[in-house]
C-alpha cells in the first residue's frame, strides 16, 4: 500500500510541475537606448514610398521617445519585421554607441509596436498618431 502511494505521489508531482511549467510566459519589455544620449531620431513610412524624416531637436525626440518607453508585454515578436501591417513606420533611435529601429503600425484596425525578436507591444491610436503627425 505504500508502495502505491509512493507512486501517485511521485507521478502528482510530476504532473504538477509539468502544468507549473506551461503557465509560466515570459515578460517582455521594449528596450531603448537612454533618452539623455539621443542624437537623432528618425522615421521611415514604410507605407508611402520610404518616406524618410529625421528629427534631432529635443522636443521631438521626447514627444515620440515618450510613445515607445516603458511597454511591457507577453507577447513575443518572432520575425525581423511586423507581419501584415496595413500602415507601418520603422523608429530608429540613435546615439553614438548604438541604433535601435522598433516599427509601429496598424493591422485589423488595432495599433502596435513590434521590436523585432523582442515583444508586440498594443497601443492606442492617439500614440499611433503621434508617429503619424510628424510625417505630415
Amino acid at each position: 500500500m505504500k508502495k502505491r502511494i509512493g507512486k501517485f505521489f511521485i507521478c502528482f508531482c510530476i504532473i504538477l510541475g509539468c502544468f507549473a511549467g506551461c503557465g509560466k510566459s515570459n515578460l517582455y519589455t521594449i528596450r531603448l537606448p537612454d533618452a539623455e544620449n539621443l542624437s537623432s531620431v528618425s522615421v521611415v513610412s514604410l507605407s508611402r514610398y520610404d518616406e524618410t524624416k529625421i528629427f534631432s531637436d529635443t522636443e521631438t525626440m521626447e514627444e515620440i521617445y515618450h510613445v515607445f518607453q516603458g511597454r511591457e508585454t507577453k507577447q513575443e515578436s518572432r520575425y525581423d519585421n511586423p507581419v501584415d501591417a496595413v500602415e507601418l513606420y520603422a523608429v530608429t533611435f540613435e546615439n553614438a554607441d548604438e541604433a535601435v529601429r522598433i516599427y509601429i503600425y496598424r493591422r485589423d484596425n488595432k495599433y502596435y509596436i513590434e521590436q523585432p525578436y523582442n515583444g508586440i507591444y498594443k497601443i492606442q491610436e492617439a500614440e499611433f498618431k503621434t508617429i503619424r503627425s510628424l510625417m505630415g
